[in-house]
């Protein structure tokens, strides 16, 4: 009889190194542990050792209803699980970080995929989503890496944010009529996804949504479509084209950033909001120019007579282009517009010119010169930021204000005069200018920012005022972000 619990305890000692723990009986003692619910039992916690495990459909005769949240989250040697039909919810986080977790079977009565259920199960290839299912929750299945495609079922009515997130195998998904809204990042850089049928009736597609799926190289927007969020297609290395649908009428940021291989924007001619022109993005009037396309051969264009608005970043990004010939009439150059287009190398202004956006050339570090035209009245924030290659610009009579980093680390630029109109230069407004030997500050100038001139190595002040205005920052001159070095500055210039 010893010789026989001695090998008993021998074998039960080996299943459990081998970490081969399943729960097969009612009673549940093997890996699971249960709390008493309402209607029956549910799973609390699972044996961190455990690698295949079946729950089971009753516990004390009573039947197992739920798993608990975080139930068997970080089981790092979970492999399978089989869930009863009597289990009707989830909870979020069930099988977080489960990192071996290939295959799972769910109930059939499950209605709800809960937020952050399978959320970085690394190894996870496939699941079969019961059909009664009607939301699958925020982040549900992020991160899960292996996981090659996926059908919805038809209940579902809006894809959450961050549900398919990182899913870098998701090849092939099957969205069902329904669908309303498409959340953020929802499928932010799924790299597998080559084509999604996105079904009419979705009306909206949040930021972020596909972007980074470097392997799209079609896509079909449904007819109902109405708006995109801001980087909702950014960073499709590989779409060629793209077709606007009537319904769409708006979007945020710079639509399709990063498209570098997007060739021309095409749009239905039911559209009542927008036009196509060889393959450029116009308002449905030609009054306003919304998007040049990345990837268009050429490298110079000519904006057409008739525009008046060149559209917030209209041009971003565009690294192909050398030059871009404003027509006279453009009375708004609107934020981002040239932002990061780093091979031109000269831009020329027309006079009609009187309103320049927040960061409109941004990143152009090829840029030389520029001439502010007359009716410009400020430059606003980061307008010039990180034009490395600017050595002079012309500011016009009439200016009034200088936002902030407005020539941030523009540090070629050697010279630059203040108009008699300025009274404002705001924080850090020429920061970085490394070349910068010599600036006069004329005597309108009543308010004045912190650390104006900060890293500008070279340089000289000369203030036309005989003291500080009141409304100076005590630091505007400060030298370095480090210590209490100060710029000395010749008071009463008169020259």
């Amino acid at each position: 009889m010893k010789r026989l619990v001695y090998i008993f305890l021998i074998a039960l000692c080996i299943f459990a190194c081998l970490g081969l723990w399943s729960c097969q009986g009612p009673d549940g003692v093997d890996a699971l542990t249960f709390v008493e619910v309402e209607g029956g039992y549910m799973v609390k916690g699972c044996a961190k050792s455990a690698k295949n495990v079946e729950i089971p459909s009753e516990y004390k005769g009573l039947p197992v209803v739920a798993i608990q949240d975080k139930g068997f989250m970080n089981c790092r040697k979970l492999e399978s699980v089989k869930i009863p039909d009597t289990v009707t919810k989830i909870g979020e986080s069930a099988f977080g970080n489960c990192h071996k977790l290939k295959s799972i079977v769910l109930p059939s009565n499950l209605t709800k995929i809960s937020p952050f259920m399978f959320y970085c199960c690394c190894e996870l290839e496939k699941i079969t989503i019961p059909q009664g299912v009607n939301e699958i929750g925020t982040c549900a299945f992020a991160y899960c890496r292996m996981l090659a495609s996926i059908s919805l079922p038809r209940g579902i009515t809006e894809i959450s944010d961050d549900v398919f997130l990182h899913c870098n195998a998701l090849s092939s998904v099957d969205l069902p009529e329904g669908i309303t809204k498409i959340g953020m990042t929802a499928f932010f850089q799924c790299n597998s996804l080559s084509s999604i049928d996105l079904p009419e009736g979705i009306t909206e597609i949040d930021n972020c949504a596909f972007s980074y799926c470097e392997a799209l190289v079609e896509l079909k927007l449904p007819s109902t479509l109405v708006s995109i969020g801001e980087d909702s297609f950014s960073s499709l290395s590989n779409l060629k084209s793209v077709t606007l649908p009537r319904n769409f009428t708006a979007f945020e940021g710079a639509i399709f950033s990063g498209c570098h291989s997007l060739e021309k924007i095409e749009v239905v001619e039911e559209n009542s909001t927008f036009k196509s022109i060889d393959g450029i993005l116009y308002s449905k009037n030609g009054e306003e120019i919304v998007r040049y396309p990345l990837g268009k051969v050429g490298e110079s264009f000519k904006i057409p007579n008739g525009v008046s608005r060149i559209g917030d970043f209209a041009f971003y990004g565009c690294t192909g282009l050398t030059s871009i010939e404003i027509p006279n009439g453009v009375s708004t150059i609107g934020k981002g517009a040239f932002c990061k287009c780093e091979s031109i190398k000269t831009l020329v202004l027309p006079n009609s010119v009187t309103e320049i956006g927040i960061r409109a050339f941004r990143h152009c570090t090829s840029l030389k010169s520029m001439v502010i035209p007359e009716g410009v009245k400020e430059i606003e924030a980061v307008t010039f930021e990180y034009c490395d290659s600017l050595e002079s610009v012309l500011l016009p009579e009439g200016l009034e204000k200088i936002g902030e980093r407005a020539f941030g680390d523009c540090w070629s630029l050697k010279g630059i005069e203040l108009p008699s109109t300025v009274f404002q230069i705001t924080e850090q407004a020429f920061s970085g200018c490394e070349a910068l030997e010599k600036i006069v500050i004329p005597k309108s100038v009543t308010k004045m920012g912190p650390r104006v001139f900060l890293d500008c190595e070279s340089l000289r002040i000369y203030c036309r005022a005989t003291e500080k205005p009141k409304d100076w920052e005590d630091d505007w001159n400060r030298a370095t972000l480090r210590g209490s070095a100060h710029f000395e500055v010749v008071w009463g210039y008169t020259e």
